[in-house]
């Protein structure tokens, strides 16, 4: 883990606000989302995290003289992207599957399927994405670093494209929503930012206020938009918005001097995949019952799920760095017999 001194506090803030940010949309129904101002904030939570992921690789490998060669031809960085993200996800897909069995009486016939698509609940189609992400970014930064004014270019031109003839073609939502070229732009807008530290200049403003103004226009003006409904604020035009008050954020030099407050944001931050994997859980199984139950008491049950979701995704997270570390020492150990 990074040293607290040296940490990027802006990341960890960004991260912790876009995972629970998930959870709380989770919670609330359409209307409430829409009181509650969502498009303007929390229903920004995936584009965050398609930001993060393009900064942090960015910063990893932008400076790589074969990039290619040290990502997409590196057995090493293959397998343990998919190291970090598979264990976890069976974990978590066999319990579900466990659930499923015990509920209906049977194994579901389309398993094999829902393994492939994330499993079951809200979000799933998350856990395709990391995994296209592997083979995606660096062909993205591989652009970004030849043409990084050219490549946004590029990539926002190719995202209205993608956005007219899914339009067109009325492609099913299922595949829409599997395909990481969707979130291109967010990714290769944090790419941008974790090469060159661009600053907040006006022209970054005014491509903020115009993706606020369309956000108006699809969410609260019945302006139409090209892209699905459930994603109607969550698109290329929209992209710029978040990414403007997320430069802020990176650029402010956040610093965290509560000892208690560091432990938390980086636990939370660290734990993000398995707070994201305990909430597609919860959400499947627990949330209408437990909120049935209790009455639909709105700010009861959105208390309660985030202080579960977290708290049991810290400790999934925790557990699996535990058990990673013991099998590391168990390996070691026998290398040396």
């Amino acid at each position: 883990m990074v040293e607290m001194k040296k940490r990027d506090w802006g990341i960890d803030v960004i991260k912790s606000f876009a995972i629970i940010s998930v959870i709380l949309l989770h919670c609330l129904t359409i209307a409430q989302r829409s009181n509650l101002v969502a498009p303007y904030h929390i229903l920004h939570a995936v584009p965050l995290f398609m930001m993060v992921s393009g900064y942090s690789f960015a910063r990893r490998y932008s400076s790589s003289q074969s990039l290619l060669a040290d990502t997409l031809g590196s057995k090493q960085y293959v397998f343990k992207r998919i190291n970090r993200i598979i264990w976890a996800y069976i974990v978590v897909f066999v319990l579900e599957m466990l659930v499923l069995t015990i509920r209906d009486g049977r194994l579901p016939q389309a398993s094999l399927y829902l393994l492939l698509s994330g499993g079951i609940g809200p979000g799933s189609y998350y856990i395709p994405l990391l995994f296209e992400m592997i083979i995606l970014l660096p062909m993205v930064l591989l652009l970004m670093r030849k043409q990084p004014v050219g490549g946004i270019i590029i990539i926002t031109v190719m995202s209205f494209l993608i956005e007219w003839f899914r339009d067109v073609t009325q492609m099913p939502n299922e595949d829409y929503r599997f395909s990481l070229i969707r979130f291109v732009l967010p990714i290769e807008l944090g790419m941008l930012y974790g090469i060159r530290q661009i600053r907040l200049t006006k022209g970054w403003v005014l491509l903020g206020i115009l993706s606020a103004c369309y956000i108006l226009g699809v969410e609260y003006l019945g302006l139409e938009s090209l892209a699905q409904p459930d994603w109607r604020s969550q698109n290329t035009l929209s992209f710029f918005y978040p990414f403007v008050w997320s430069i802020f954020i990176m650029s402010s030099n956040i610093k965290v001097n509560a000892g208690w407050l560091q432990r938390l944001l980086v636990l939370v931050s660290s734990a993000t995949y398995h707070i994201y994997l305990v909430q597609m859980v919860y959400f499947a199984f627990g949330f209408n019952k437990l909120n049935q139950l209790l009455g639909n008491l709105v700010l009861t049950m959105t208390l309660f799920s985030v202080l579960s979701c977290v708290s049991f995704g810290i400790l999934f997270y925790l557990l699996e760095e535990k058990i990673r570390f013991d099998v590391r020492n168990l390996l070691g150990k026998c290398k040396h017999v």
